[in-house]
């Protein structure tokens, strides 16, 4: 693991902080920071916009906190007693700035709130996993002291009750159902959806631990992706077959509601590797293994609206507030700003490092985690 932090910064490079509030990403934005985090790979990522914390969690073992204020890293969540044995495969916020972290090695970790203060209070180890966590998830609809949901290999889902102030936590739940290992989640108030290696896919009510309807067979092969629309009362997933379907969930039925073979090859084999819905707007953005993007009419049977092609292979994706741009990071380093609109190209920039494996975007800030374990940042214009 790395110890140390190296920042580089360009002399014309305006810190993310100085970004105004009401930045867009309509136009190509300024290098802020490059920040050397570890010598292995980010794989995953969290950001607290209201205290301006990220953390990145690596294949190094640890998880690093940036401020993504001044561009520096503030802590390392691993120490010689806590800590992680191998990869950060997941890494969520609680509402209240706490980290969880979940690992390869089956532990889940919930480490105190702040950047280089709030060392009080020690990490406490969420043992209850049997299998690598694949998945965390904050659960809002616990409160401000708020819960944590966590997914894995055992094929199970655990809802942790995690107090307020320090890192005390109980197990509150367990939910099985899956008869593969979970690989996706995603929470909605008090609604949960889990995807498996199997492509099915599991509802539940977390305030009652209780199934919404019946287990759905939603994909051939994994499920890839899965994301809320309407607050809960719709659901999309991608799968490893190219399709993106939605369900109704009030309905409650175990067919969709519509679907698209908006990734597929004409074998019938693809790969669904994101679903972005845009705020305010009736279309979703996918992206896909044949290194698209797809604009969708969620309110239209996900008919498409447009197609975009990549220089590369899509690592991530995000939607930037206001719902009118499109964000993809790619496996040759670069992010492109797509018109949510038409899927025209908006800019394209080089981050000078390896894939792009997580996007986050606030209204000026703009933070990319990347395969060369360094974390990049941009102010928006």
């Amino acid at each position: 693991m790395r110890q140390g932090s190296r920042l580089d910064r360009t002399p014309t490079a305006q810190p993310a902080s100085a970004a105004p509030a009401t930045a867009t990403w309509h136009h190509a934005p300024a290098l802020a920071a490059r920040v050397s985090l570890s010598d292995r790979p980010v794989l995953c990522a969290s950001v607290h916009w209201d205290s301006g914390e990220a953390v990145l969690g690596a294949a190094d073992h640890a998880a690093h906190v940036l401020c993504v204020r001044r561009g520096v890293r503030t802590r390392t969540l691993h120490t010689k007693t806590s800590g992680h044995k191998e990869w950060v495969t997941a890494v969520a916020h609680l509402l209240d700035g706490r980290v969880a972290t979940g690992g390869q090695d089956s532990a889940v970790w919930l480490w105190p709130a702040g950047g280089t203060s709030g060392r009080t209070a020690q990490p406490t180890l969420l043992d209850g996993h049997a299998g690598p966590v694949s998945q965390l998830a904050a659960v809002p609809a616990a409160g401000a002291t708020g819960a944590l949901l966590s997914a894995g290999y055992d094929k199970r889902l655990l809802l942790w009750a995690c107090g307020s102030g320090g890192c005390a936590a109980r197990q509150q739940q367990s939910l099985a159902g899956h008869r593969a290992p979970v690989l996706q989640l995603a929470v909605a108030g008090s609604c949960s959806a889990s995807g498996d290696r199997d492509g099915a896919v599991l509802r539940f009510d977390l305030a009652a631990a209780a199934p919404l309807g019946k287990p759905l067979a939603a994909h051939a092969g994994h499920c890839t992706a899965l994301e809320w629309l309407g607050g809960g009362s719709s659901l999309l997933s991608g799968g490893q077959d190219g399709v993106v379907r939605q369900w109704d969930c009030r309905q409650g039925g175990a067919d969709p509601a519509a679907a698209s073979a908006a990734h597929a090859s004409p074998q019938g084999r693809g790969a669904v590797g994101s679903i972005a819905p845009l705020p305010g707007s009736a279309l979703v953005a996918t992206a896909g293994v044949d290194c698209r993007v797809c604009g969708l009419d969620s309110r239209q049977g996900l008919q498409p609206a447009w197609t975009a092609r990549l220089p590369d292979y899509p690592y991530s994706l995000a939607a930037a507030p206001g719902g009118d741009t499109i964000l993809v990071g790619c496996g040759d380093g670069s992010i492109l700003a797509l018109e949510a609109g038409s899927g025209s190209e908006r800019w394209r920039v080089a981050t000078k490092a390896t894939a792009v494996r997580t996007l986050h975007a606030s209204d000026g800030t703009l933070l990319a985690g990347c395969d060369d374990g360094s974390a990049v940042l941009y102010a928006g214009s």
